[in-house]
Order: C-alpha cells, then structure tokens, then sequence
C-alpha cells in the first residue's frame, strides 16, 4: 500500500530528529543532503519544527531536539520534570566541566535518548537515542545521591574499547518506577583522569537550583 502524505511527513520528522540529535548541524541545507530531501521541503519542515518547538537552536546557531518532543518522552518515561529547564544547566555543566553533559533515564541501564546536550570537542559522544549497560555502579556521595557508574555501550561489548565513565545525580524518581527509575544529571569522560569532587560541587549546584522547582 502506498503511504499516505501523513505518513510521510511523520517519517520525515522523525529522520529530522534522529539526525539533529546525531550530529552538529546548523542549515536546512545540511539536512536535507543527510536525508536526500528537496531543498524546499527541507526548509519547510524545518522552520515549522522550530516554530512548534520540535526544533531549537544552540548559542552557536546549531540545531538542538526541541521542547516538545523532549517533554513526550519525559512524561513517557514517568518523570513530572518541565524539560525546558534541561538545556541550559546542561550547557552550564558542559562548560564548567569542559567534559560531555547530558541528562537521561537511569534504571538498570542508563538511556541517553533525546535530552542529550552539551558536547565538547575531544569528549565522549554519543548515538541517538544510546544505551549504556551497567558494569560497575557505586555510591559516591550519600547527601546529594551521586551515583558513579562504569558502563559500556549495548552495541558494542568489548568494555576494553567502549567503558565510559559517568557521575550522575537524581532530579527525579520516575513514577512508573518508584526506586528503580530516575531522571539524572551527570558528566561522562573515557580514557582520562577527572577531578570527580570539582566535577560533583558542579553537579549539585544544578540539582540544588533544579529540586522542587520543576514546574515553575
């Protein structure tokens, strides 16, 4: 059966999402020759994205995953958290640290998915929508719960090549999962030595600003 227009469009959204949040990109015309689209739909689509919020950009003009499409996957996954409030402290935490910022849902693995923010040239990256599974998992600081996390990419097993290493703090429990989901915050580096205190007084500053005020 042929497709619909409305399938189409759909599918092109998506595509727009998954190579926005794939790789830097900052024209329309960058898209459209990633996807093989026409010029004309290309910046159609875009420009109704960014005006419904399914798009936004950086302070350097690169496209970043929107507000909306954030926020569905934020009440999917149980979290009541506004996720405007997301970019800026990670931004804020990619800058202070000069290490890869995100924020993603920690169970048994940790899920990156689209509220991933804050690249530094040299740090770790990461695929859409990435999962890590957990090797190692520890405590790290009992007042703020500061886990500490060695993982290894789901795709890939070979830990020698792919262990990242993570900080993470809790914003919030998921209420689907109470104790065993939780939206974080956290720093991720590989292959280096990182001052994880300097990193943490970072890290609690942003959860500090963030607790209790979600909706606000």
């Amino acid at each position: 059966m042929t497709p619909s227009p409305y399938t189409d469009a759909v599918r092109r959204l998506l595509d727009i999402l998954v190579v926005v949040a794939k790789k830097p990109v900052c024209t329309a015309y960058d898209i459209a020759r990633d996807l093989g689209l026409p010029m004309s739909s290309a910046y159609q689509a875009v420009n109704e994205m960014e005006r419904l919020s399914w798009l936004a950009r950086d302070e350097e003009g690169f496209f970043l995953i929107g507000a909306v499409p954030q926020q569905v996957a934020l009440t999917a996954l149980g979290y009541d958290f506004a996720a405007q409030r997301l970019p800026p402290v990670i931004r804020y935490l990619r800058d202070q640290t000069g290490e890869t910022a995100f924020a993603g849902s920690l169970r048994a693995e940790l899920q990156i998915g689209t509220f991933l923010l804050g690249f530094n040239s040299g740090g770790v990256g990461f695929a859409p929508f990435q999962s890590f599974h957990v090797a190692e998992r520890a405590d790290f600081d009992q007042a703020s719960g500061a886990t500490s996390l060695r993982s290894f990419s789901t795709e890939r097993y070979d830990i020698a090549r792919t262990a990242v290493e993570f900080l993470v703090v809790p914003l919030r429990e998921s209420a689907f999962e109470p104790g065993h989901g939780a939206l974080v915050v956290g720093i991720c580096w590989q292959n280096k030595d990182v001052d994880r205190r300097t990193v943490l007084k970072r890290l609690v500053e942003v959860q500090e600003l963030l607790a209790g005020r979600s909706r606000a």
